[in-house]
């Protein structure tokens, strides 16, 4: 399973970068579905409806629906509140998410509740999430915390805006030393700064590099091949698919196993200190390359009030 983020400062909407890498893996004869799980709300099915001229609405099919519908998350409830990629035939499934914030942070809680069942779905057809980490907060926190590879999109004009992307990527639960997941950046628009650099300041590997697009013309891409975004994605693709390949395709009795006891690490991850916070800690975070000495970020909110499903039709 593979979750790909867009930082605070990205212009590219990760959820449209997903769909364009999707594409790109389905093409390919891997069976993916995209889950557009964006905290900040999701405009995913409006863009595509105008890129694609279909129409397509996640209050009939995609999250919102199949939280309604109270059937849990499996593949078949997957299949049928899922949409099929343009031409595509059946390769890649889209669970769109709910346009509002109120309704994307309630999405976000209620997979992060059911990650269990993404890994056991991951097993059959790989799981990509989209998400954004210009609001993080308990929900969203718990639901990367237990994802086994994330790749972050970030603009990196400088060192020093190197340096404020680590500590997004600490307030988010997302230390680049821990073992537990494979972490990756995407280097968004121009950039000075070199991989080497980036991964020596930042302790994250480079996956690859996309210029800066209008919207329109990432969800295009896949349609137009010979442009050098195209290129890009698909170099892209190519880049992630192994940390994609390596948790799939692994052994499922193991992976079974292992996602027996997910639900739990979720909702203590949501809870920590009746409230309390997700991948901050104190201390000081020195990084030797310039002599620059950052604060890990304030500890974050978990403790949200549940809202009701209805609060996604607002």
């Amino acid at each position: 399973m593979l979750a790909v983020v867009g930082a605070a400062a990205s212009r590219l909407h990760a959820n449209s970068v997903v769909y364009c890498l999707a594409q790109s893996w389905a093409a390919a004869g891997r069976p993916v579905v995209l889950v557009d799980a964006d905290t900040t709300g999701s405009a995913l099915f409006e863009r595509l409806s105008e890129a694609t001229s279909r129409r397509y609405d996640p209050q009939r099919r995609g999250l919102p629906s199949l939280m309604a519908a109270r059937s849990g998350v499996t593949a078949e409830a997957l299949a049928a509140h899922s949409y099929r990629a343009p031409g595509d035939e059946g390769s890649l499934w889209m669970l769109l998410g709910p346009r509002h914030v109120e309704g994307g942070a309630l999405a976000a809680r209620w997979l992060a509740d059911r990650f269990g069942d993404l890994r056991r779905v991951d097993c059959e057809r790989a799981v990509v999430l989209a998400a954004s980490l210009l609001l993080v907060d308990g929900r969203l926190g718990a639901l990367l915390s237990l994802a086994p590879a994330v790749a972050v999109i970030a603009p990196v004009r400088s060192v020093d805006e190197l340096c404020e992307l680590r500590c997004e990527l600490h307030e988010a639960g997302l230390d680049p030393c821990d073992g537990r997941r494979s972490l990756r950046v995407v280097v968004e628009g121009d950039s000075p700064v070199g991989d080497a650099e980036i991964a020596e300041v930042l302790g994250v590997q480079v996956a690859g590099r996309l210029r800066e697009a209008a919207d329109a013309r990432v969800l295009r891409s896949p349609q137009r091949r010979r442009s050098r975004l195209a290129r890009d994605l698909r170099a892209l693709a190519v880049s992630l698919e192994p940390h994609l390949a390596a948790i799939s395709a692994g052994d499922r009795d193991a992976q079974a196993r292992a996602s027996a006891g997910v639900r739990v690490t979720a909702d203590r991850a949501s809870a920590v200190g009746g409230g309390g916070s997700v991948g901050a800690s104190a201390g000081a975070l020195r990084l030797r390359r310039r002599g620059l000495s950052l604060r890990r970020g304030s500890a974050l909110s978990a403790g949200a009030s549940e809202a009701s499903v209805a609060g996604l039709r607002r």
